[in-house]
């Protein structure tokens, strides 16, 4: 899907690639992903959030809560959005603020005193009157009032599979009045996702009837119960060209996650402002009935939701020659993809060990694969600036993690924050 957008807009990405595969720097099932772009990138979303007057809190959940990438992504914002505890607990430990936590999934009982003690967040989402209770006890014995967002849900809304739940649009303000009297915690603001969605008949950004939902039970809040709304987030495909409808529609905090490495599915259709910063690194595993079959540990079923249904790669191992030949996935698992296998017409040349470039929209957290950071490549010089695991822990000889205190030292060490901008 997003194969040729990256081999028009970032082809060293791909060159860079298979050098590292090839010369035995990173192993298959690595995502690579182009610093440099995404600090690119990054610059044109904060530029186009401050023209809209809209607040980012960028999602790190796809880049695998790298801690070199979500440095880029959160600088000047108000912090990262942690769907569920395990990424508000990588990124804390590399002392990446955690502003929004609890959506996609809640903040479970246990962890909620960590939660609040160490994490900070700004704001919590809770989906019931009982998580907010719980939230309100750990936060009366801690002395603090803990901002919290409720997901509202209505009828018509549409939610992706086992991402249901909140609070129905009818009950909300009821539910509201009993929040308001537990100490400890005060309602701010309303969410839902997704509040846009891409579709793939006409190729656009749409607003979705959740979005409606949020702005219409805000306007209830404010008006029947006096309570001052201060957040509408809208997360769902955001980039620099939704900031604007976004705004206009009513948001005040957006979530940007895709869009900084150019992988939302409107980067696949369109050349936006984000140049596509990430790919798939694998290599072929074996033959079998003139089927390619290839180390599939970083493929999910997210990959396939573009837009597009066809995927292709490139196989090879020479880098300026990657190019020529193409593979066509014929068949994955719908779950953990141990192999995919492709049909290719170049099959008679194609090897055990060619390395496979594919680009989609990847889910780094939900993988088993590496993530393997770029740095240097839009000036001509990329380096391998750190290979990680999928939750942002630094990595050497391939598997062994370097552990907390070396891997802060080493990041603080890091000297490329301050890039130019680089050209397109």
């Amino acid at each position: 899907m997003f194969l040729k957008p990256i081999m028009r807009r970032n082809p060293e990405l791909i060159k860079t690639a298979v050098r590292l595969h090839q010369s035995g720097e990173i192993d298959p099932t690595t995502y690579v992903i182009d610093a440099d772009s995404v600090d690119y990138n990054a610059r044109v979303i904060k530029k186009e959030a401050k023209r809209w007057d809209l607040s980012l809190c960028p999602m790190t959940k796809q880049v695998g809560r790298n801690p070199i990438i979500a440095r880029i992504m959160v600088a000047d914002t108000l912090g990262a959005v942690a769907v569920d505890i395990e990424g508000a607990r990588s990124l804390h430990r590399h002392n990446i603020r955690v502003a929004h936590l609890g959506h996609l999934l809640q903040t479970p009982v246990r962890d909620l005193k960590f939660a609040l003690s160490e994490i900070q967040p700004e704001v919590i989402t809770v989906y019931s009157v009982e998580k907010a209770e719980q939230i309100s006890k750990v936060a009366v014995k801690l002395g603090i009032t803990q901002k919290l967002m409720i997901r509202v849900v209505a009828e018509n809304d549409f939610f992706y599979p086992m991402q249901q739940g909140g609070f129905k649009e009818d009950e909300a303000l009821n539910a509201v009045k009993r929040i308001a009297r537990l100490p400890g915690v005060k309602v701010v603001g309303v969410t839902s996702f997704p509040c846009l969605l891409f579709d793939s008949i006409t190729r656009r950004i749409e607003v979705t009837p959740n979005f409606n939902t949020i702005l219409c039970t805000a306007q209830r809040l404010n008006k029947e119960l006096g309570i001052d709304i201060r957040m509408i987030n809208a997360p769902g495909t955001t980039s620099s060209v939704t900031m604007e409808l976004l705004s206009k529609k009513g948001a005040t905090h957006v979530e940007p996650g895709h869009g900084f490495t150019g992988t939302t599915p409107l980067h696949v259709f369109e050349d936006l402002p984000e140049i596509p910063a990430s790919l798939y690194v694998t290599e072929v595993s074996h033959v079998f009935k003139g089927d390619i079959f290839i180390f599939g540990y970083g493929m999910t079923p997210d990959m396939l939701a573009a837009g597009e249904y066809t995927v292709r790669g490139f196989v090879g191992n020479d880098p300026d020659r990657i190019f020529e030949k193409e593979i066509i996935l014929k068949e994955m698992f719908s779950g953990m993809s141990y192999a995919a296998r492709f049909t290719s017409p170049w099959i008679e040349d194609i090897h055990v060990g060619d390395t496979v470039i594919l680009g989609f929209r990847q889910q780094i957290f939900l993988t088993h694969s590496r993530v393997a950071i770029v740095v240097g490549l839009r000036t001509g010089k990329p380096i391998l600036a750190g290979i990680f695991d999928r939750t942002g822990n630094l990595l050497r000889n391939h598997d062994e993690p370097v552990g907390l205190v070396d891997t802060r030292k080493y990041l603080q060490g890091l000297s490329f924050y301050g890039w130019k901008k680089p050209k397109e």
